[in-house]
């Protein structure tokens, strides 16, 4: 077991002063990254609520977890937009309703579980009510808060103030975000290709942090990157190759694992008198170098090793050197959807992200390596499993390719009637008919051996389903169906997905809609006993519950 992490902060740096000018003033805190702390987090929207001294509570342990070398400040930063203006705002719901000032003694079990409740009320900007995952991130955040406080002693044990598990099973509602497809990608690359060519000849009529993001994504899309090792991006990581003179070496590091990334990528110094400059990164990332490195020495001395820097043209807000963050990524992201008009396959508008970029990436490599597990994951920087589990995905392409290769009959197989519905005689399966369970396309090809492959059958030619049948198949359909509320949602979709989508829409729609409605409210009402429990299922190999 690793050793636990240790998040307490030097003494030194949890010295701070508290202004006499009363309680509206924020914490001044010592030190350049104290005073950093304080202009980011501004905390005065909470001032004068009646919840003033829970406001500086939360205020002096996001200070201080800021400040504290184990934490990321941009996880702080999250911490503050995702966690902790809820606290405050639910904090605020609840000293209006009671009409007095609340404590920060107050904050015990209780109140922790009624925070979860209100949590479980909010609603999106649509009006639905927010997703369980969304839901765990605002605890999570706002937890990380509290339990600085804990450490403190400024709060009960965390043992006795938070529940062990008020989300369980989470896994299973994530779903991540997807890939696109490769005609989603070629429409997202080339709305990317016109703004990057404004930007090379000095005519995009965006700021600088948004050139800065646009080029950041074309550089996430061309090198499959994580979000942090991208956006930390060093001043040097761009280096010549060993042997090889037109190539260049680009190195990351993941703080994740401690680990050093590095991929080798063709360079020509005449690039820059092509079209193709517009998408190479080398010449974008010599690009970025030159244009922020008179900002090198007005950046706070963490970031001055960064490449992603620009200077805030923010009216009203000081002109101060930032590097570029999550946010601004998203925020130009979606910019450059709504000027393209992008859509995805669904026609809804483009869903795209630094995450989406690098499951695009390593599926893309998976497709171009003839599928080669081994060589996707070494090129992608982890492991086979971690491949298999968080990034690929049954592509639309290869959706696609899965139809239904079988026969559908309205009329019994046992008829000796001629014409074309008349076919050899065939052996029941538990989903229908096959037409040889020994020598068809799929079956094992050895005297005496049978076919049990039965997700295989829809891909097969042997295959045949009767009016007879459906009662079989549908019992089939929602056994499978059943197995979403037991796998991990990505093994679902690769195992039994496609199939699913078969029976739906090519198979059912070739019976009279009445026999259909029938055999499923049958089958929900009386499955068939071969398919009453999972077992028959059995686990497919690599998927997980």
């Amino acid at each position: 077991m690793k050793p636990r992490k240790q998040f307490d902060v030097p003494e030194a740096e949890r010295e701070f002063f508290v202004s006499e000018m009363g309680a509206a003033t924020n914490h001044v805190m010592a030190g350049d990254a104290l005073a950093e702390a304080r202009d980011r987090f501004d905390f005065s929207p909470w001032y004068g609520k009646r919840i003033d001294a829970i406001t500086d509570l939360l205020a002096q342990s996001l200070q201080q977890l800021y400040v504290a070398s184990t934490y990321q400040k941009t996880s702080v930063t999250s911490l503050f937009n995702g966690g902790v203006r809820k606290f405050l705002s639910y904090c605020v719901e609840q000293a209006q309703a009671q009409g007095r000032e609340l404590q920060v003694e107050e904050i015990n079990r209780p109140f922790i579980d009624h925070y979860l409740a209100w949590i479980r009320r909010q609603l999106k900007d649509d009006g639905e009510v927010l997703g369980y995952v969304a839901q765990r991130s605002i605890y999570t955040k706002t937890k990380s808060i509290l339990v600085q406080a804990c450490r403190q002693g400024r709060l009960p044990d965390r043992r006795q103030l938070f529940p062990s598990n008020p989300f369980p099973q989470v896994s299973r509602h994530y779903q991540g975000e997807q890939p696109l497809s490769l005609e989603a990608r070629r429409r997202f690359a080339e709305a990317l290709r016109i703004e990057l060519a404004a930007i090379a000849r000095d005519e995009f009529d965006g700021t600088d942090g948004q050139a800065l993001a646009l080029v950041c994504l074309l550089i996430a899309l061309r090198t499959g990157l994580n979000t942090t090792p991208l956006l930390e991006l060093s001043r040097d990581a761009l280096l010549p190759h060993p042997l090889k003179p037109n190539w260049r070496m680009l190195v990351s590091h993941k703080r994740r694992g401690n680990a050093t990334h590095v991929q080798s990528m063709r360079w020509s110094d005449q690039l820059v008198e092509t079209a193709s400059a517009q998408t190479d990164v080398v010449w974008w990332y010599d690009w970025v170098k030159d244009r922020t490195a008179p900002l090198v020495a007005e950046a706070p001395v963490e970031w001055q090793q960064r490449l992603w820097l620009y200077r805030r043209e923010q009216v009203g807000r000081p002109r101060s050197v930032l590097a570029l963050t999550v946010d601004q990524l998203i925020l130009t992201a979606q910019r450059l959807v709504r000027r393209h008009a992008l859509v995805g396959d669904d026609g809804e508008p483009l869903r795209v992200n630094v995450a989406t970029l690098r499951k695009t990436f390593v599926n893309r490599l998976y497709e171009l390596s003839g599928r080669d597990m081994l060589v996707t994951a070494r090129l992608a920087g982890h492991s086979v499993q971690v491949s298999q589990s968080h990034y690929l995905k049954i592509s639309p392409e290869a959706k696609r390719a899965f139809h239904f290769a079988g026969t559908t009959l309205l009329s019994t197989l046992q008829t000796a009637s001629p014409g074309p519905e008349a076919a050899a005689p065939a052996a029941a399966t538990p989903i229908g008919h096959c037409a040889d369970p020994v020598h068809g396309e799929r079956a094992p090809q050895q005297p005496g051996r049978l076919c049990t492959d039965f997700l295989s059958c829809f891909q097969c030619k042997s295959m045949v389903v009767t009016t007879e049948d459906l009662w079989r198949l549908f019992s089939f359909y929602y056994l499978i169906d059943s197995e979403r509320n037991i796998l991990n949602a990505r093994d679902w979709e690769q195992w039994y997905g496609h199939v699913r989508d078969i029976i739906d829409t090519e198979i059912a729609p070739d019976f009279p809609a009445a026999a259909v409605k029938a055999a499923r409210e049958r089958a929900r009402r009386e499955p068939h006993p071969y398919w009453k429990t999972r077992d028959r299922l059995g686990l497919p190999h690599g998927a997980r519950a």
